[in-house]
């Protein structure tokens, strides 16, 4: 159940991350204005500050950020700040038809509408890592990030997963500090290697838990001193 609620609710987030990489079949390179926001924006996750990070975001989508929707984007800037971002990264981007459909239309609604998607490989070539898409718009020549508003029915799904998120934190720290060798030690090993899904596969495999909850464990593994 907690999985289930958590999918529905952070399903924004999940796709902003990485969950329309793969539709990126033909992606262009920057303009050079692009590419100052594109700096920008991972000197922010860098840095890990949410202050930098909104002061790209456009004006209309930061008149969204009300007392009812602050959780949603905490939510939302934390997790960018949680992605890790080495010396090297790659960028592309791709424009949007008008007309087409833009993500999660329904249960998202638009200030302003975005006109390209930016990808950011935060650790090109390596084994595992982590891609932002990010929706943006020019406005005066400088580049934005267009961040869209929830629908009251998704805030309503977002508080839900709130709510059982702290069961999940606590069920998950359980487990790490009750993991024992030989699995420790191999999933420690995949880690090392660079292989953070198949060590998630591998524990869901042996333990049996939820796919959300054997993400947590390998993640709160990983930042364990060896």
């Amino acid at each position: 159940m907690i999985g289930v609620m958590r999918r529905l609710s952070l399903l924004f987030v999940a796709c902003l991350l990485c969950g329309l990489a793969e539709a990126f079949a033909q992606n262009a390179p920057l303009t050079p204005e692009q590419q100052a926001f594109v700096e920008r924006y991972v000197d922010a996750v860098r840095a890990k500050d949410v202050g930098r990070l909104k002061a790209l975001a456009h004006p209309r989508s930061l008149a969204c950020i009300q007392p009812e929707t602050a959780s949603f984007y905490d939510d939302v800037f934390a997790s960018r700040t949680r992605q890790p971002a080495g010396a090297q990264y790659a960028a592309s981007v791709q424009t949007i038809a008008p007309g087409q459909p833009l993500m999660m239309e329904g249960d998202m609604t638009y200030p302003v509408r975005p006109t390209h998607w930016i990808q950011i490989d935060l650790a090109p070539g390596a084994t595992s890592g982590s891609v932002l898409m990010v929706q943006v718009v020019a406005e005066r020549g400088v580049w934005l990030e267009v961040l869209p508003c929830p629908t009251p029915a998704t805030l309503a799904k977002h508080r839900a997963a709130r709510a059982t998120a702290s069961t999940q934190e606590q069920r998950a720290k359980e487990l790490v500090a009750n993991l024992k060798d030989p699995l420790r030690g191999e999933l420690r090993q995949l880690l090392r290697d660079g292989r953070k899904v198949s060590a998630i596969m591998r524990y869901n495999q042996e333990a049996g838990e939820d796919l959300s909850v054997a993400r947590r464990v390998i993640e709160l593994l990983s930042e364990l001193k060896d």
